[in-house]
């Protein structure tokens, strides 16, 4: 069996041996499962590829048109949750170099809570126990107060996904008292391609990981706390240029 994933991410049937340069070629004989990668496949490809196959218990061995690409799969056969790691950090990617307002430093797996001087306020979430639990048992031992810092995602149909909870404390984007709402009608774009690429990899995946990144953002500073200093609201300048934004 043959499958073909396009350069728009979608699914068939095919005879060819060959990935397209901009999609994928997943094929299967005798459950040995063998993924090529175009030379020039799209983050729409890969992660289409990550959701058409995250449901597989098997290993997965990975070719390549461009041997770059290789970087980004540990070993010679893969199993799925890796094999989807590798496609997600390799979209992540394509999209940084193609918007420059994002970039990711971490993406890998969770084990160790010192890992990355990660916000006190997170340690709640980083207890090791809590890692084996399904999403809703792990959720019930903790306290409201543990998840203040939070946002909760959730997947809606295929493809994408709804703003359930935002933190109770935030500075960008902007403030939506209506939730739960689609990811695109809060995330201004290109941004919301950035988050939709890590949260279909989380997804596919299926075990804690840890993200480090940035984004460029222009704040305008209109409200001001207690004390009088200003603080930063979600007021996102458009069409935001390198020379007022910064890293954050």
């Amino acid at each position: 069996m043959k499958i073909v994933i396009d350069h728009l991410g979608k699914v068939k049937s095919t005879e060819r041996d060959n990935a397209s340069a901009s999609g994928l070629l997943l094929t299967n004989k005798r459950q040995k499962f063998a993924l090529q990668i175009g030379a020039r496949a799209t983050p729409q490809a890969l992660l289409s590829t990550c959701r058409h196959i995250r449901a597989l218990n098997a290993r997965v061995t990975i070719e390549a048109q461009t041997k770059s690409h290789l970087k980004y799969f540990p070993y010679p056969e893969n199993t799925v949750p890796d094999t989807c790691l590798g496609l997600g950090r390799l979209a992540l990617r394509l999209i940084e170099q193609r918007y420059e307002l994002f970039r990711t430093d971490i993406l890998r797996d969770f084990q160790d809570p010192k890992l990355g001087r990660l916000p006190r306020i997170m340690a709640p979430l980083l207890n090791p126990r809590l890692f084996t639990k399904e999403t809703a048992l792990a959720l019930a031992q903790l306290d409201e107060s543990d998840l203040s810092a939070t946002s909760f995602i959730m997947p809606d149909g295929d493809k994408g996904f709804r703003i359930k909870k935002m933190p109770f404390h935030y500075v960008w984007p902007a403030p939506c008292p209506y939730l739960p709402l689609p990811l695109e009608e809060i995330v201004p774009s290109p941004f919301h391609h950035w988050y939709q690429a890590l949260y279909h990899t989380a997804l596919s995946v299926r075990r804690p990981l840890i993200h480090v990144g940035q984004m460029k953002l222009a704040l305008r500073q209109s409200r001001k706390d207690d004390d009088g200093n200003p603080i930063p609201t979600a007021d996102l300048v458009n069409h935001v240029l390198p020379h007022h934004a910064d890293w954050y």
